[in-house]
């Protein structure tokens, strides 16, 4: 089976914010937890305070840092747009047309310069998005293919059946 698309800057944007949510889960759960254990000692440290007849200043200061701080840490978000333009600027080659021809060993993947193949055994996961279908051969890396690709909805499920029949 062949296909062949055009891989956009929108593919690539889609890909990256598919792995920063998953990523994004485990790090909400991370912080959530330190910010608990945090809080429970800056709480230790105001009750202390106002047991020792701490002034309202010193309280309106806490909070004034505690508010900042959340505000600060829920503003800074890696730009991934900014990152995906970046990247295709430095390499046009990241976007353009693609081709794809999958046999019962090996998918073949060609740009306008380079064929690489490789053995379906290779890819450790096949996800999906509503747009894409991902084939993962590494934590963070994956052959990204649109949907749009496949002429019709038999072809995709043809494809994804020849991939997790060969891994």
């Amino acid at each position: 089976m062949k296909i062949e698309f055009e891989l956009k800057e929108g593919d690539l944007l889609n890909y990256n914010l598919y792995i920063n949510k998953a990523r994004s889960k485990k790090n909400r759960i991370a912080t959530f937890v330190i910010l608990g254990i945090l809080g429970i000692f800056i709480l230790s440290f105001i009750y202390d305070q106002f047991q020792q007849g701490m002034s309202v200043q010193f309280v309106g200061l806490m909070a004034f840092v505690m508010l900042l701080s959340f505000f600060v840490t829920r503003k800074i978000r890696n730009p991934i747009g900014t990152a995906v333009k970046n990247s295709i600027k430095n390499n046009p080659e990241l976007i353009g047309s693609r081709a794809i021809e999958l046999t019962p060993i090996e998918l073949i993947y060609a740009t306008p310069t380079i064929e690489s193949k490789h053995a379906i055994s290779s890819f450790i996961r096949l996800e999906e998005s509503d747009e894409h279908l991902y084939l993962f051969n590494g934590e963070m890396t994956a052959v990204i293919i649109p949907r749009t690709a496949f002429e019709t909805v038999s072809q995709y499920e043809e494809f994804k059946e020849t991939i997790e029949k060969s891994r």
